[in-house]
């Protein structure tokens, strides 16, 4: 009787928390604004960023025309410090995926020819990876560790595009629809904000606009869950998911061509993506791009940007507080109060401002 009550109790507790350090917060009031200081020949500013990623105390950002841009979170001159035009021929790129992990940073172009690009650094980027076809585009990349990494695309042939390598990104091969899972009619992913990927340990998730791609094994099987998130066009869908824990999940979408509309655009996980419940009401924010959960609040804390500004909540989406109208694509937090914010013609830091129990 003992082992049953110690299983069910493991069990309840599995499954409404994390382990994790937990701030309590009560409210967050207001967020501030910073450039990042760049060398003065450094252009990167004036394109459209819409990927970020972060690894220890360096990020790197991708946009378009051709954008890339690496740094260290401190601002400090460092050799890393540095804004790569990546392709020099007439075609313009736009990079909408981007990884740093410790030894490498990558870059994957949306649309065609999607090119792939390695490097110890963006200043010496080599091609490992090119597709050519009308149909191709890539919407989010990332990585589980050194050697294992995803990305993900639409849909091409009857099934989403997805990339994996296993030897630390040298090489790319393209999952086969006879060993992924068919696509729903019609359905797309979409390149907002290089968040339609998530991992933990060896979990993934991949978001199409309708639908979640979830694996348990660094991507040998997958399992498809539709979405009860508004989907009626092709402006509709899942733009960005965000995982706290193997369990607690939640995920973003709307209508781009109407951003104040908050209908079933907000969706939240307990049990690792099989199910989803909508959470959106009429106080809940409109169609954003990104969506991420503050670090170390037990999944309570969450942020979200898009087109009409940025908002946050305390209670795990219950409630909303909307703190700024400036409109951002892509954000990454370096801790719970601080990130960087990326939008067009706009690389900043930013900082939280909490008030705490």
């Amino acid at each position: 009787m003992k082992n049953v009550v110690a299983f069910v109790l493991l069990l309840l507790f599995s499954t409404v928390s994390c382990n994790r350090n937990t701030l309590q917060i009560s409210s967050i009031n207001s967020i501030n604004f910073s450039d990042f200081i760049f060398d003065s020949e450094l252009t990167c500013a004036d394109g459209s960023f819409r990927a970020i990623d972060l690894h220890g105390s360096e990020f790197i950002v991708g946009g378009s025309p051709n954008m890339l841009l690496q740094n260290v979170i401190s601002g400090e001159e460092t050799d890393t410090r540095a804004c790569a035009i990546v392709v020099k021929d007439s075609l313009e790129y736009d990079f909408r995926s981007v990884a740093i992990t410790e030894n490498a940073v990558f870059a994957l172009s949306a649309g065609s020819p999607a090119k792939l690009y390695k490097g110890s650094s963006i200043k010496n980027l080599k091609l490992v990876y090119e597709e050519n076809d009308a149909d191709v585009f890539y919407d989010s990349m990332k990585f589980f560790n050194e050697k294992e990494g995803i990305a993900f695309g639409d849909e091409m042939n009857g099934c989403m595009s997805v990339l994996i390598t296993r030897n630390s990104g040298e090489s790319w091969q393209k999952l086969p629809c006879s060993e992924f899972l068919p696509a729903n009619d019609g359905d797309g992913a979409f390149a907002a904000s290089n968040t339609n990927i998530d991992i933990v340990n060896d979990h993934v998730w991949l978001a199409s606009g309708t639908a979640i791609y979830r694996s348990e094994n660094k991507g040998k099987e997958w399992e498809k869950i539709d979405l009860p998130i508004i989907q009626n066009k092709k402006t509709e869908g899942v733009y960005s998911i965000d995982f706290h824990c193997e369990k607690l999940g939640i995920a973003i979408g709307g209508d781009y061509s109407s951003p104040k509309a908050n209908v079933n655009n907000l969706i939240l996980t307990k049990d690792s993506g099989k199910t989803w419940e909508v959470i959106s009401d009429e106080d809940s924010p409109g169609s954003r791009s990104c969506i991420q959960f503050i670090p170390d609040t037990d999944g309570k804390g969450i942020m979200v940007v898009g087109f009409e500004g940025i908002d946050v909540s305390v209670d795990r989406g219950e409630t909303w507080k909307h703190i700024s109208d400036e409109a951002y694509y892509s954000f990454r937090f370096f801790t719970p109060t601080t990130g960087i914010i990326v939008g067009k013609e706009k690389i900043h830091q930013f900082e939280l401002e909490f008030s705490i129990l």
